[in-house]
């Protein structure tokens, strides 16, 4: 069976009134933190990857940061076959229940090994796997029947 490694909660950001020298977090937010999923990813033999949200800090952000993201999304996904991405609250522009990859900036710059997911249902080695965004209120009734697995960023009380 494929192992696969779920990733979140990166927040990509410059953070600029944190940095000891220029755009140092946002480097290590991207670049140092590409390197360690590609490491934990081929320790553990994983071929797939999950992004599961929050992969940037904020919906809307600068073209350098944009840029950034871009690069940790190519480094990351040249490293796995395939991967998933889910949006979270923090990827997301629109915070309704109807969502779309394009109420994301990362929608316009995902690798071609690297496919938007939201409330889809998906067969990896004979598993039904699904996947969900952020939502402002919890939601399965997309699912038809059951899931061996469900991915999502949320957040459930």
């Amino acid at each position: 069976m494929s192992k696969i490694l779920v990733v979140s909660d990166i927040h990509i950001n410059d953070y600029a009134q944190r940095n000891p020298t220029n755009r140092f977090r946002l480097y290590q937010g991207s670049r140092t933190v590409a390197q360690n999923i590609i490491d934990v990813g081929r320790k553990e033999g994983c071929d797939i990857i999950v992004l599961a949200g929050d992969i940037t800090e904020k919906s809307v952000i600068r073209p350098y940061i944009q840029a950034e993201i871009k690069v940790f999304l190519d480094t990351v996904m040249s490293a796995f076959s395939y991967g998933f991405l889910l949006l979270g609250n923090h990827d997301l522009d629109n915070k309704g229940v109807e969502q779309d990859i394009s109420d994301a900036c990362l929608g316009v710059m995902l690798p071609g090994n690297l496919y938007y997911a939201h409330q889809k249902v998906v067969d990896i080695d004979g598993s039904k796997f699904g996947f969900c965004n952020w939502m402002p209120e919890f939601d399965l009734s997309w699912i038809d029947g059951k899931v061996d697995i469900l991915f999502t960023h949320a957040r459930i009380c």
